[in-house]
């Protein structure tokens, strides 16, 4: 017999090598986290915390989206529009822009006192608009340098300005999604302005003037449901006189009494006018100027034109950087635990080597025992993130309805439970993966162990 024949021969002999089964693997991948339970403890710790941030992001998100779904409609809906109003506000990132623009060429008694109270307001940034055509369409158009101005306040208009360009760019101001609000309608105007300006700007405001005047007095006014109408004290309202116009499609009345609507807001494009048709000429000092600005019609309507901007991203892009990176720090956290389990573990792996144990049995060993800690981890991180999170927002989005003083918990009522079910499985998944992920480098590192070396080493 030949040593080719003789070769073969001890081949049949030996056989093919034993594969050991998945079973084994898990076996004493739990076996191994048994023993190792408060390394395997602090390992898992770190995947709870960073799932914990994870599902209270999703939390948050999945509720701000319920609320912003309610459509205008739903009787809950100025409840849930001043929530979410509130929450923005507390946010310091924030910052609504509103422009005033001076009554005249000389007086500005009018746009100096808005400008100081507007000031005083938290999140709100006012300025004086400028008097110049070119430079004030600039500003209407959102070409300077500043960030782009979100609310417009018109008491008047200078006779430098008074041209159709001007009122081509608000109304591109306002078709862009800005907020235009405009107190009165005979003293915008300087003397001798051009009938068609007064039109365009009408067509603007989706009113209709009736030329007619009548007295209003606080016990004549009729509310409406509208978003600004229940944060107006109107039994303040002093006596005054306003000009008769009828709404038009898109526009709505605030408040009204039997002759005729005495505030108007609707939509135009993607932005928001509100207007006051108050009668006659007004000065800054003038009772119903000073109860425009305190008595909340002024910062109702500026609010309710920004709302879209309140409303902002539900998951800003410094939010995302930061799951990221929390998501990365677990990772590295997970990495180092598994590479010091492998360390402890040289004679144990050299001896599954040597008992026939492949490279590829010992890679998935470390790669289920890390996948049942991420479960863990996650399960428990999905659990600790919803009830934190859920907690604060049980709190902070309630509010309570000034007609009936019932308390209203809007997180439960729009409770989004298919949603947050769906990102807690997400968020479950992610957390397994992150764990696999992590123990790919320590465990292709424990399946390059020579079986000799590793047997040297001292437990």
């Amino acid at each position: 017999m030949n040593s080719d024949t003789q070769g073969l021969q001890r081949d049949k002999n030996i056989g093919r090598q034993m594969v050991l089964p998945l079973s084994k693997a898990v076996e004493i991948a739990w076996k191994s986290i048994k023993i190792r339970f408060w390394r395997s403890v602090i390992t898992t710790s770190g995947i709870v915390l960073a799932i914990a941030f994870l599902m209270s992001i999703f939390t948050d998100t999945v509720f701000n989206n319920a609320l912003r779904s309610v459509e205008e409609d739903h009787p809950r809906y100025p409840l849930v529009e001043s929530v979410i109003q509130e929450q923005a506000l507390e946010d310091e990132d924030v910052v609504i822009r509103v422009g005033i623009l001076p009554e005249h060429d000389d007086k500005n008694e009018m746009a100096r006192e808005t400008l100081r109270f507007l000031q005083g307001r938290a999140q709100m940034l006012s300025f004086l608009l400028p008097s110049e055509p070119s430079p004030l369409k600039d500003e209407l158009l959102g070409q300077t340098e500043m960030q782009p101005m979100d609310v417009m306040f018109v008491a008047g208009f200078p006779g430098r300005i008074s041209e159709k360009t001007v009122m081509e760019a608000i109304e591109a101001f306002v078709d862009n999604g800005g907020a235009l609000f405009v107190l009165g309608y005979e003293n915008l105007w300087p003397e001798d302005v051009d009938q068609n300006l007064k039109n365009t700007f009408l067509s603007l405001l989706s009113v209709n003037l009736e030329d007619d005047v009548f007295e209003v007095s606080a016990q004549e006014i009729e509310e409406t449901d509208h978003r600004i109408a229940g944060q107006v004290n109107w039994e303040k309202l002093p006596d005054s006189k306003y000009l008769s116009f009828s709404a038009l499609e898109g526009s709505e009345i605030i408040a009204q009494t039997q002759d005729g609507g005495i505030a108007f807001a609707g939509k135009h494009g993607d932005g928001y006018v509100c207007f006051v048709p108050v009668a006659g000429q007004m000065t800054g000092d003038s009772h119903l100027f000073r109860w425009v600005l305190r008595e909340g019609l002024l910062p109702a309507s500026v609010l309710w034109g920004a709302r879209d901007k309140l409303r902002g991203d539900v998951l800003p892009a410094r939010t995302l950087w930061l799951v990221a990176l929390s998501l990365m720090v677990c990772v590295v956290g997970i990495t180092n635990a598994m590479l010091m389990s492998v360390t402890e573990r040289f004679r144990e792996i050299g001896t599954m080597k040597c008992l026939g144990a492949l490279d590829k049995f010992v890679i998935r060993l470390f790669l289920i025992e890390s996948s049942f800690q991420g479960a863990a981890g996650a399960l428990a991180g999905v659990l600790v993130g919803f009830l934190l999170s859920f907690i604060r927002i049980l709190f902070s989005f309630r509010a309570q309805d000034v007609v009936t003083g019932d308390m209203h918990w809007l997180a439960l009522e729009f409770f989004p439970g298919v949603d947050l079910l769906i990102w807690a499985l997400v968020s479950l998944i992610v957390g397994i993966i992150i764990s696999v992920i992590a123990a790919i480098y320590p465990a292709y590192t424990a399946a390059r162990m020579e079986p000799v070396e590793a047997m040297r080493v001292e437990a």
